[in-house]
């Protein structure tokens, strides 16, 4: 969060939270992973961050990024964010094409397991 704080030229937590109108001490326990922000906060903290709620969802684990920004619906959704700087289009697309090429590997990975696990079943009902 202190990066998406940065960049929409927040100073700190308390001026987050002024903002945003949450109460600082629920930012705490987000912080200190006691509770996960919910979907209301998560509306109000956006608009602050200049960041969308779905980015906001995904990093705060209510969601994967693969339900949430799946396929070239997440490339077009970056691209026409007006809320977005050039800056930030540019590393959110660099984190999706990261995020596409670890789950294009993941997928070979489980498909050749699959298939190495049906071969050898294969084999053992063929021989006697």
């Amino acid at each position: 969060m202190s990066e998406a704080m940065r960049d929409a030229g927040v100073t700190g937590v308390p001026e987050l939270c002024r903002r945003a109108g949450i109460n600082p001490s629920l930012v705490s326990r987000w912080e200190h992973h006691e509770r996960q922000p919910g979907n209301r906060a998560l509306r109000k903290l956006a608009p602050v961050l200049n960041v969308s709620v779905r980015k906001l969802l995904v990093e705060a684990g209510h969601f994967s990024e693969h339900e949430m920004l799946g396929g070239e619906d997440a490339l077009s959704e970056i691209l026409a964010s007006p809320k977005l700087t050039d800056r930030q289009k540019l590393a959110l697309l660099s984190e999706w094409r990261k995020q596409e090429r670890e789950r294009e590997l993941r997928f070979s990975d489980t498909v050749e397991r699959m298939l190495a696990w049906a071969g050898r079943s294969e084999e053992s009902r063929q021989s006697p």
